[in-house]
Order: C-alpha cells, then sequence, then structure tokens
C-alpha cells in the first residue's frame, strides 16, 4: 500500500476491525490505557474508547490529532494496559524490534497481527513476515491465549484481489506488577 492518504480515507467508516473487537470484548480489562501502534485511521482506538479506554495511538502518517505522527519504530510507546496493532507492524522494516518494544511495554493485553511469509504483501518485497514461532519466542514470558493463522485470497482496501497471509494473536503479561 503506497497511498495511505486514500487507505485512510476508504477505512475510516469500516469500523473496529473484527479481531480486535474480539480479543477485547474476551480478553481485556474493564477499562484501562489502550495505545495503537500503526493507528490509521483510528478505528480501534474509537472501540477502545467506547469501552471506556484511553485511548492513544501512534502513526507515520497520521489521520487525526489524537494519533501522533512518529516511526513506530523510533517511537517511544507508552506504558499501556493494552496494546494493539491491526496489520501495521509488518509494514515497519524494524518490525521485530517494534514487537519487542511492545512487549517491554504491555502491562496487561496485546492483540496484534502481521503477515506471514505467504502474503502477497510481504512476496513483494514491501513487508516483513513473521511466523508462530516468531510469536511465541518474541513473547516469551507472557501467555498467548489466542494464536490464529489465516490465508485467503480478497481484495484489499482498493478493491484488487491479493493473497492474504495473517497471523493474529493475543498475548496476556503474566507480570504481576509491570513497569508502569
Amino acid at each position: 500500500m503506497s497511498d495511505w492518504k486514500r487507505y485512510i480515507e476508504k477505512t475510516k467508516n469500516r469500523g473496529v476491525h473484527q479481531f480486535l473487537k474480539m480479543a477485547m470484548d474476551k480478553y481485556a480489562p474493564e477499562s484501562g490505557t489502550f495505545f495503537d501502534v500503526g493507528a490509521g485511521a483510528g478505528n480501534e482506538m474509537d472501540y477502545a474508547k467506547e469501552l471506556g479506554f484511553e485511548v492513544a495511538g501512534v502513526d507515520l502518517n497520521p489521520s487525526r490529532p489524537d494519533i501522533v505522527k512518529a516511526d513506530m519504530a523510533e517511537f517511544d510507546i507508552p506504558y499501556s494496559d493494552v496494546i494493539c496493532s491491526i496489520n501495521a507492524i509488518s509494514f515497519s522494516p524494524e518490525a521485530i524490534k517494534v514487537l519487542k518494544r511492545i512487549v517491554g511495554r504491555t502491562r496487561k493485553l496485546a492483540i496484534i497481527s502481521v503477515f506471514g511469509e505467504e502474503d502477497d504483501w510481504v512476496k513483494g518485497g514491501g513487508c516483513v513476515s513473521f511466523d508462530k514461532d516468531d510469536i511465541r519466542k518474541v513473547f516469551y514470558g507472557f501467555e498467548v491465549v489466542l494464536l490464529n493463522e489465516i490465508k485467503k485470497c480478497g481484495p484489499d482496501v482498493s478493491g484488487r484481489d491479493k493473497n492474504w497471509h495473517i497471523i493474529q494473536f493475543v498475548a496476556m503479561n503474566m507480570q504481576d506488577n509491570p513497569s508502569s
């Protein structure tokens, strides 16, 4: 995806990603802080705010004032009760660094979706891929309570069909007193 402004415009009325909605409804604490890495149109932030969370996000191309303009690989992610990233981290050449930073800053729950090696955007050289073992290694010390791998053909936001390979996971921080 190269035209991020057009992407934001097409997704701003899409609503919350169903994976995030399910994970928040099933695993999230009742309230707290929520941070979105690669916030895009802010749809996931809006959902968390509806649930009573204090929300913030970061994106290289912010779509609104409550999203900080910064490179996710360089941004100092704040300690948060819930940190999410839906299909954004794989676009960073330093994706592994971003995931490790999320591990260090998540107080309770991480809700993440990344691309697998068979995704067309990964095959085209524009994204970093992960597999289930990568996730388990990076999130060592967390309890991975949900780990899905999805392979399907379907349209991207521009309407072009592509092969999707998505790794979705929910990880709970099992530390009693994570840093704040």
